[in-house]
């Protein structure tokens, strides 16, 4: 009986002497308050570990808004945790240590030579529960993550310094001392930006647990053959798709694994992944993670799970083969960017439970060309619809009130759309491109307000009632097909000349879409039927290296729009010379855009043949060209040309011959030749070049080198010469096969001096010349350029 009083006395003292622990909170910031002020470091690890147990299923997927991360309490054994670790030691491993896991931890949080260790609270309320300690003597290990700033040495202008963020986290035996370093991550100081803003982003704890949780929890792996395997962590009851080895192609994505069921995945888990052809997804899965397919360019197929509800930023962002996706019932959110360039989608009907819609989510499908708003929808980001080029038809469902604004931007190019008798106010509709034609029923505030503000517009009952809209493709060339009219629509050839038909499938080709000629690299000209009336935004676009674009429109009353036909800068080196009837509007249009450096207008039929696109055929204009520079030179001042008359052996009553300057590529070097540096000289050069390809005493150059005195250099490769006529400078490249070619540089006669190597050697290649160029340089070229 004695014996039986003391143990009972003895078990009274233990419980005495053990942290005094509160009844459970009845919330999640309650108990963390609790345990915030707890008054020693046992206290603080015996509330956190009843918090953690008690609240364990909103901790597992949240509770991030509440601050679980405390100063450890001051009677933290001294020396328990190293302040810095650079002075402490360690060795490094490629994982965490497997031996650790199950067993009992803190978890803390250090600033390099910091004064107080943190208790990372947070994470540790997130460990799994058998390897969470409730008290200094049960711990046998401590999850340790060390902060600390690292000078960058990146010079700025002005002067300003900068450092790296970097971290690491370290399993350290509470019992040995011994410390072990598994992970480490840097964020870099920028290179760029506003003084005081140049240091690497602090890390959140909730993204350093995102990269930490797998290490403490350990890694599940799901064979698919061939090597391919998906990797999954427990997150507590449940797991996420962490990621995959290998090159998955057809991947099925189980209900659970090893018990835990599949409720989310990592941020970017597939993110271009170059294999992946087809996915399924559980139904335990809400949410698409934030980038979890972008850039999968080989994903056609994917089955959504039937819960769905979310689909995160850039979810499908630029899934290019992707054609096969229903969206589920009941999905509410589509974020930010999340079909993004996903071009192989041509239809994509959203469900009637969608109500947001992030900004730019279906921007630039080229593939889409109807789509429909649905009537639960209560959030639209601007420009959702933006730069889907091929987007015809577009319906908004009955019950919508107000479309956001700057949703249908003009690059959308929609023939018409659909507007429900709900819509009450015009925020947003001014953004509809103003060649779409609007249907709404009859007597709607829609339909009132397209008539006041200049759309064509017609009363429709229902979005069935609409015309089909329809495209066509024909030798490269794509035709969207409306109320009997064909519009081209865009360009997939690459071939020199382009000449549009007066037909497509039928149908009159009546008008060009915006950016139909966008960017195209291999175009150097296209010809316009007499049937075009019209040619919208910035239609004819000519793409970067293309040294002359010409367009030729015979329509004398063609309606071009603003920036139809659009030039680049002339610094650039990008030009378009534009060809049709004197006194036609697009000869207005040239005018009016007031940029002789960058567009020029050319009245068709004026010294050339509008057959002929290519230097190459210059040659056969042979009899005309020659007249019409015998006859310039009848006409003009020679007394003006002085410099003609220096050049050595150079007859100024023999027009036909020219004058012939050979410069070697070392001589191209010369300081004379040079205007103020290459990159002056370049751009200058870039601004005079190709502008008026077709002047007929340019192309008279080509054949004078033909049939004269200038041959192919001595080791049979191509030359290029400089020819000078009365007040303009011709270069002209001599082929090994006797053909020539030639383009007007400029109408001042100094342009030798003003020559750039580089570009010489650029615009030969241009033409297809290789080998070496000859003219005169040194004291030669001097004595002329001196005269």
């Amino acid at each position: 009986m004695k014996k039986r009083i003391l143990c009972m006395l003895a078990l009274v003292l233990a419980l005495c002497l053990l942290p005094v622990l509160p009844a459970p909170a009845d919330s999640l910031e309650t108990a963390a308050e609790a345990y915030r002020n707890a008054g020693t470091f046992n206290n603080q690890l015996g509330l956190l570990s009843e918090l953690a147990g008690h609240y364990a299923a909103e901790l597992e997927y949240g509770g991030w808004n509440v601050d679980l991360r405390v100063k450890c309490a001051e009677d933290l054994p001294r020396d328990l945790i190293p302040m810095n670790f650079e002075t402490y030691g360690y060795t490094k491993a490629d994982d965490f240590p497997e031996e650790t896991r199950g067993h009992k931890f803190i978890a803390v949080y250090i600033a390099r030579d910091g004064e107080t260790p943190e208790l990372a609270g947070e994470w540790m309320a997130r460990f799994p529960e058998d390897m969470r300690a409730s008290s200094v003597e049960e711990a046998e290990y401590a999850l340790v993550a060390e902060g600390w700033w690292t000078p960058s040495g990146y010079k700025y202008i002005p002067a300003g310094s900068s450092s790296h963020r970097d971290y690491a986290a370290y399993v350290l035996n509470l019992k040995t001392g011994k410390a072990i370093r598994f992970w480490s991550h840097r964020n870099g100081a920028k290179t760029s930006g506003v003084i005081g803003q140049l240091s690497g982003d602090n890390m959140s704890s909730n993204e350093m647990w995102t990269a930490l949780r797998s290490y403490i929890w350990g890694v599940m792996r799901l064979d698919l053959g061939n090597g391919a395997a998906l990797l999954f962590t427990p997150t507590g009851t449940r797991c996420y798709l962490k990621g995959y080895e290998g090159e998955p192609e057809d991947v099925a994505v189980p209900e659970e694994m090893e018990g835990y069921p599949v409720a989310s995945m990592a941020a970017g888990v597939f993110s271009g992944c170059k294999t992946l052809k087809s996915v399924s997804l559980p139904d335990s899965l809400t949410a698409i993670s934030r980038r979890a397919f972008a850039s999968c360019e080989a994903l056609v197929r994917v089955i959504l799970p039937s819960g769905l509800e979310t689909i995160g930023e850039a979810g499908f962002s630029g899934c290019k083969a992707l054609t096969d996706m229903v969206l589920p019932e009941g999905l509410k959110t589509i974020g930010k960017d999340a079909f993004s360039n996903a071009d192989g989608l041509t239809a994509l009907t959203l469900p009637r439970s969608v109500e947001s819609i992030g900004e730019g989510a279906f921007d630039s499908m080229d593939g889409l060309t109807e789509f429909s708003i649905p009537a639960g929808i209560t959030s639209l980001g601007a420009g959702a619809l933006e730069k889907c080029r091929y987007l015809a038809r577009v319906v908004v469902e009955e019950g919508v009130e107000c479309l956001s604004q700057s949703i249908l931007l003009s690059d959308t190019r929609l023939a018409c759309i659909w507007l429900p008798a709900s819509l009450n106010r015009d925020s947003g509709l001014d953004s509809i491109d103003a060649h779409t034609v609007i249907y709404a029923p009859a007597g709607s505030y829609a339909l009132q307000w397209a008539q006041e503000h200049g759309y064509e517009a017609a009363a429709c009952a229902v979005p069935e009632d609409m015309p089909a809209v329809r495209y066509v493709s024909e030798s490269g060339l794509s035709f969207r097909i409306f109320r009997d009219e064909a519009m081209l629509s865009s360009c997939q050839a690459d071939d020199g000349e382009i000449s549009i038909p007066e037909t497509a499938d039928g149908i009159p080709v009546t008008g060009m879409l915006n950016e139909a000629f966008n960017m195209r690299e291999g175009l150097k000209s296209v010809t316009l039927p007499e049937s075009i009336r019209t040619i919208h935004y910035r239609a004819v676009r000519p793409a970067k290296g293309v040294g002359g674009f010409h367009v030729y429109i015979p329509n004398p009353d063609c309606l071009i729009e603003r920036e139809g036909l659009y030039p680049y800068k002339a610094e650039s080196g990008y030009f378009l010379t534009v060809h049709g009837p004197e006194g036609s509007a697009v000869q207005r249009y040239v005018t009016e855009m007031n940029l002789p450096e960058n567009i020029l207008f050319e009245p068709a039929g004026e010294g050339v043949d509008a057959n002929i696109r290519t230097l190459k055929d210059a040659a056969g204009l042979a009899g005309q060209v020659q007249e019409n520079a015998k006859a310039f030179w009848q006409t003009c001042d020679q007394t003006e040309y002085s410099l003609l008359a220096a050049v050595p052996g150079y007859d100024i009553s023999n027009p036909e011959a020219a004058v012939i300057l050979r410069i070697t590529k070392a001589e191209l070097n010369d300081s004379s030749l040079q205007m103020a540096g290459e990159a002056n000289a370049l751009k200058m050069y870039a601004t005079l070049a190709n502008t008026r390809t077709d002047k007929a005493y340019a192309k008279a150059a080509a054949q004078t080198a033909q049939v004269s005195r200038l041959t192919p250099v001595a080791d049979g490769t191509s030359a290029i010469v400089v020819l000078a006529y009365p007040n303009d400078w011709i270069l002209v490249s001599l082929m090994q096969d006797g053909n020539s070619q030639a383009v007007l540089l400029t109408g001042a006669a100094g342009i030798p001096d003003e020559l750039s190597a580089d570009y010489v050697a650029e615009t030969a290649a241009s033409y297809g010349v290789e080998g070496d160029c000859i003219l005169y340089g040194g004291e030669a070229f001097s004595a002329i350029a001196g005269h």
